[in-house]
């Protein structure tokens, strides 16, 4: 079945946050109907397909694989404080580290302050390091081996119903 323009439109923009309501209604539906029309695009056979067939090729196009997605993961979720840190409690020189090692750090802050008391001038340096979220990649990394699965299952409750 062919794509109408505003479905092709949905596809894209779906593929962009996986967000079906803001998807349908960036893609011209009403802000009224968005939510309902943007789920029942994601039933829709041929719309699904789509939707698999541009993610792949998004895929290809980035070279990305579930493998490096992992890996990344991996090393956002599995670092050690101790990496960055000297016995005395100082951050190590950041240019000895591995790249790979490197990978938890977002930022970095570096901050220069200068104290003078009569003839003594004082020169303080702080760094600080921001480093990733080890509780999210994990969750993430948990989520996608499907750890999580049995305790999410919700209890299916039975009732009997008999008319006489």
């Amino acid at each position: 079945m062919k794509l109408t323009d505003k479905q092709i439109l949905f596809v894209t923009y779906y593929l962009e946050d996986l967000n079906a309501a803001r998807a349908a209604e960036r893609a011209g539906y009403s802000k009224r109907a968005a939510r309902n029309i943007g789920s029942e695009n994601l039933t829709k056979p041929y719309i699904q397909e789509e939707i698999e067939r541009q993610r792949l090729e998004l895929q290809r196009r980035s070279e990305l694989t579930t493998d490096l997605v992992i890996n990344e993961l991996r090393a956002l979720g599995f670092y050690s404080i101790e990496t960055f840190i000297e016995t005395n409690n100082r951050i190590k020189d950041l240019t000895t580290l591995t790249t790979d090692q490197l990978k938890p750090v977002i930022g970095i802050k570096v901050t220069e302050k200068i104290t003078t008391i009569g003839d003594v001038t004082e020169k303080t340096i702080t760094t600080d390091l921001k480093l990733s979220d080890k509780r999210g990649s994990l969750v993430d990394l948990g989520r996608h081996l499907g750890i999580f699965d049995k305790d999410n299952k919700q209890k299916k409750i039975k009732i009997k119903v008999t008319r006489k």
